[in-house]
Order: C-alpha cells, then structure tokens, then sequence
C-alpha cells in the first residue's frame, strides 16, 4: 500500500511537472536568521551589529523576521513598528538581504484570556488581524513582499493538544492572505512554517487542501507552504517530496517551498560533521532541478542562543566562526563568484599576506586603506586566473590597522566585492593591546584570540564581585558555567614580533575563580616559538601551573624565537568541576 502511495504521488508530480515549468524565483535560498545568544553575554554594545555582520558575511540573501502583531498593535487601532524597524534597518544596511516577514504573535486584547501570546487570536479578532496585515503589507510594499503567516501552528504555535488544527488555522490563514494582498497584490504569502517533527507535516498539509476544497472553493488562500525539515539532508528530501505530491494531486503545480527553519546542533555532532551536514543539504537544493520549487530556506540562527556551549549556531554566542559558518560561505551560487576563507596570515609589523578562495577561476584585487570608503592602495593577488588567491601587503607601518576589500572578476560572470574587513599589524616589540585597555569585539580583546568552547567577557561588564582586573579597568575574562558545559579548557592568545634565535620571557598576571568553592583550576601561560596558533601543540613551552584560587599571580615562561613571528598564550582548565561558575582572568601582559 505504502508503495502505491509513494507512486501516486510521484505520478501526480511528474504530471504537473510536464504542464508546469515556472520560472522560480530563488534569491532567497541562502537564508540566515538572527537569533543569537547576547543574553548570554548581558547584551553587550554593539553586539546585534556584529550579528547582522555575521549573517552578511556568510553570504546571506535573506532572513526571517518577525512582524510581531502583539507588539507592533499593542493598543487596539495603534501601529508602533518599532519592533519591526529595529531589524529591518539592518537589511537596509545590507541590501543584499532579503526579508522575509514572519506574522505571529497576538496582542491581550485580541486574547480570550486577556494576555499577549505566541498564541493565535481568539476568533472575533480575526477582522483585526486581516487589517494588520494590510496596514503591514501597505507600509512595506516594494521592500519587503515576502510574508509567512505564523509559526508551527500544527504544534507548539497553536493551543495544543490536540494537533493539526489546521480547521482553526485556515479562518485566520484566509484573513491574512486577503489582508496582504489588499495591501500589496504582488506579495508572495506562505503558510506557516510547520513543526516537522513525525511526520506532522503532511498530515496539516493534506488536511489544508482538503479542507480548503471542501469549505474554501479552493480560492487561493497561500502561495507557498513553510516547513521545518530538520534532521539529515534524506530526510528534508523525502518531507519536501510528499508535501509536493499533496500539492500536485490538488493541481497546485506552482507552490513554492520556504524552509523558514533547519540546522544542526553541534551537541549532537562535531562541529566538523555540522558543517559536513549543512554543506550536503544545502547543495542538494541548490543543484538538484527536482527542487527548484524550493525558493527560500533559513538556517535557525547565526549564532548560539541557548544555555549551552554547543548549539545550532555557525557562530558562537561571542560570534567566533565554527567550520559551519565557512561552510555557509562557499555554498555554490550559480552564475555569481563566491570569495571566501579569507584570512589574515605572516604578519609583521610592516606587512601581512591575505589568502582567499573564489569557486571559479577569477582575477582578484585587494584595495587597502586607513579608513573604511578611503581605499587608496591597490594589490593584484595574482596574474593569472586561479581558485586560491594570495596578496603579500608590505609597507605598512607598526601596530596600525587598515581596512580592506577584496574584489574577483571572471569571464562571463558579475564582478564579485566583499564586504570591508580590517586587520592589524603586529607592533614592533612586545603585544598588542597588553593591559586589554584597547577596547573589546563582542567580548573579546582586541588583537587576542580567546581559543575553546567558553562564554569570553571583558571583565568590567561581569557583576560585583566577579569584575575584576589587575590594574586598569579592563582584563579578559573566560566564564565556563557550572550548570552546562563541560568547564575551562581555554586559552587566550596573541602574537608578536620576533627575531629567531633571541630568547624572549613573557610574563603575565592570571587569576582563577571556582564560584562553587569545591572545585579545581589549573593555569598557566605559554610560548610557541614557532608562531603556531594551537595551544595543544608539542611546540608551546609552557610557565609551571598554578592551582590557586582567587588571587592574582605573576606567572613567567622564557623560549628562544625560531620565527619571525611568535605566539603567547594564558590558559585554563577546569580540574575538578562543580556546579558553580569557572572564572578564568588574564591582565598585563609582557614580553621582553
């Protein structure tokens, strides 16, 4: 039975493929959404920037946004699109992204209960969403034409048991779609994104149709469906397939697809296999025809959200990229040249040398300069056309920081720009920015890496009597929270110039706190007199450890350089965890 199901609704796709051949539109495919864990970090400033930088730079096209009809009409009659601008400014700082508008929530008036809700209305406000939705269509018509009537509502978006109200649902569906349309006629309006989980979704998709034939007239009333296909790139493939058949034995041979919500959490996997996951599922949709319906999908969220050092995120919750969000960044583009992998490599206090990639043959430039927009030096990475790029930058002056962009061309194709970037020359002697009064990027120093799983804080935004420093007002901080995860085992690092065959002594003040009082911590600070970037490499030479708890000591390790380029590290582990907080602080870094 289950065989002759499957090739029904084959047959019925295949027929609705041969008298159907629209053309799609696919911008949106490379989707990103926001969600990202500042709270975590009690919100530091600067920290939504950051985020939205993040999605650009991935290479997103678009992002899933909530029209939150519970704030925007709080107050019957009044529209306060606060809400809503405080995102969309970011598309328009960025507009190469597309947003895509998600409707949801409800105000406590339009609530039976009286409380504002991620619950739908009760029935007699129905009139008052359909004139939300126009009033929201209207004011954004030509800027954002891409709306999503709610969330999950086949689950947890819904009042639930029992599920797959789709009888409730289609009412406030219909009142949306003539709401929008109204304000917009061009818009392009999708059911709801719906809980995956089971196979719950062609359950309410098979339901929507009938139940729009039996009582609807089979009047539009969605153009395309949402879905929220977790889980391994098969089974999305199987998920879009039998909702796509549901649709095709309707005659709906058109519908769009938006995966408004997918990913892959990395406490469930390496970050290795995340990215593996993401680049296989994606591409699939990208290159395979049979998908082409599918026009829209967006990875949960940039970065960590949740109480845990290993989530959904590309990101961390300090925005420190996991292979992932490079994965992200190389996903094939069809007809457009796509730079990524870009890194800063040999530095030195008078040159750098930037390596990149481009997924075709391309000829590149990198245009430099002292300030974002004033881009006065020009480097050719190259001669010929190549995949993998490298421009050696001299000249430049000590500790200074210049802003860059790369730009590609290749025959046939549109010329490729990336975003600006900065980067830092090493200072002539010693560290950079050694007391960490220099000023923090989402938490972390700047000019020092902070290595591991751990939530990275500059210590002065930490509450009394955790904000401490050695002197100054300022010191890096690493917090491993007792509650979750898995405790320090983190390094903060930096780099600096040397001369092969000197020795150099560094010294460093490190201080370790067990919130619980019953644990252990081991610190200790290190040199690579290679300059390599791994502080579990044979090659770091490592200062005696410490195991004292709360009290700043001077810690000091001594090795010859054998490069031109050394790397100092500070780090900790947590020895004996408890279900406290693990504070680990570093300040007043020398080296001599």
């Amino acid at each position: 039975m289950r065989k002759l199901i499957v090739s029904a609704v084959l047959a019925a796709i295949a027929a609705c493929s041969a008298c159907c051949a629209k053309d799609y539109d696919r911008y949106g495919l490379y989707g990103v959404g926001h969600p990202a864990g500042g709270y975590l970090l009690s919100s530091p400033q600067g920290y939504d920037d950051m985020v939205w930088r993040r999605i650009a730079e991935a290479g997103a096209t678009s992002v899933r946004q909530a029209a939150s009809w519970r704030e925007i009409e709080a107050v019957k009659g009044t529209y306060d699109w606060t809400q809503i601008e405080d995102t969309l400014k970011y598309c328009r700082k960025y507009p190469q992204i597309r947003p895509y508008l998600l409707i949801v929530n409800t105000p406590g008036w339009a609530r039976a209960d009286g409380q504002p809700s991620h619950l739908p209305p009760m029935p007699s406000a129905i009139p008052d969403f359909r004139k939300f939705c126009r009033a929201l269509a209207q004011r954004y018509k030509g800027y954002a034409d891409h709306f999503e009537v709610w969330n999950e509502q086949n689950g947890f978006g819904w009042e639930v048991p029992p599920y797959n109200q789709f009888d409730k649902y289609l009412p406030l569906l219909e009142a949306a779609y003539e709401g929008l349309k109204e304000g917009n006629p061009e818009c392009v309006v999708s059911l709801g994104g719906l809980d995956d989980a089971d196979g719950h979704s062609p359950i309410f998709a098979k339901g929507c149709y009938d139940l729009r034939a039996k009582d609807y007239g089979s009047r539009a009333m969605w153009d395309a469906f949402g879905d929220h296909p977790y889980r391994e790139t098969e089974s999305m493939m199987a998920k879009l397939r039998a909702i796509k058949g549901i649709a095709a034995a309707y005659g709906d041979c058109n519908l769009e697809m938006w995966l408004t919500e997918y990913g892959f959490h990395t406490g469930e996997m390496s970050e290795e296999e995340q990215a593996k996951r993401l680049t296989d599922y994606m591409t699939t949709l990208i290159t395979d025809p049979e998908f082409r319906y599918v026009t829209e999908t967006n990875y949960l969220c940039v970065a960590d959200f949740e109480e845990t050092t290993h989530g959904f995120g590309l990101c961390d919750a300090n925005l420190r990229p996991r292979p992932a969000f490079w994965a992200y960044q190389r996903l094939p583009r069809p007809g457009r040249i796509v730079i990524s992998d870009i890194a800063v490599r040999n530095v030195s206090p008078t040159s750098v040398e930037l390596t990149f990639a481009t997924d075709a043959d391309a000829r590149c430039t990198v245009q430099l300069g002292n300030a974002a927009g004033k881009l006065d030096k020009s480097i050719g990475a190259e001669e010929k056309p190549t995949k993998q790029h490298s421009a050696s930058i001299t000249g430049l002056s000590p500790n200074t920081t210049y802003h860059y962009v790369i730009s590609a061309t290749a025959p046939g194709l549109p010329a490729a720009q990336t975003l600006d970037y900065d980067l830092t020359t090493l200072a002539e002697t010693g560290v950079r920015n050694p007391g960490f009064e220099g000023g923090f990027v989402v938490e972390i120093a700047k000019q020092w890496d902070c290595l591991g799983d751990n939530l990275c804080w500059d210590s002065a935004r930490l509450s009394s009597p955790f904000n401490l420093m050695h002197s100054g007002k300022h010191a890096q901080c690493i917090v491993a929270n007792g509650g979750w995860g898995d405790g320090l085992d983190d390094a903060v690092a930096g780099q600096a110039s040397a001369v092969s065959g000197v020795k150099y002594t560094l010294t460093a003040w490190t201080q370790a706190v067990d919130e619980g009082k019953k644990g252990s911590i081991e610190r200790k600070i290190g040199i690579d007199p290679t300059g390599g970037r791994d502080p579990k490499s044979a090659n770091v030479i490592w200062s005696e450890p410490s195991k004292t708890l709360g009290k700043w000591e001077k810690q000091s390790v001594s090795a010859v350089a054998r490069a031109s380029v050394i790397t100092v590290f500070a780090h900790a582990r947590s020895i004996d965890k408890d279900e406290g907080r693990d504070f680990f602080y570093v300040d007043d870094v020398e080296l001599k």
